[in-house]
């Protein structure tokens, strides 16, 4: 189920829910299908009880970030390493 989380990460077609997520504050859950709907994209596969959070990453400060994605309805998680400052030097 959450394997499909893993496509909002590496296609560009969602770098808009990238970027939405990140300009949320740190360690503030938001729902992933409501932020797709928001944004005007969708990624039917995902459950509407997915959420998502990111924090810096412990090793590499605010250049990367660690992103959890959890389901509440089944309690599976997954989680990615993210190279935020490339995405925002794209800018």
């Amino acid at each position: 189920m959450l394997d499909n989380c893993a496509d909002l990460l590496q296609f560009k077609k969602y770098e808009a829910f990238v970027r939405a997520l990140f300009a949320g504050p740190k360690g503030e859950w938001i729902g992933v299908q409501e932020m797709l709907g928001s944004l005007g994209l969708s990624l039917p596969a995902i459950e509407a009880s997915v959420r998502a959070v990111w924090l810096s990453s412990p090793t590499d400060g605010d250049d990367y970030a660690f992103i959890l994605f959890y389901c509440d309805s089944t309690g599976d998680s997954l989680t990615a390493s993210y190279n935020r400052a490339l995405l925002l030097r794209s800018d």
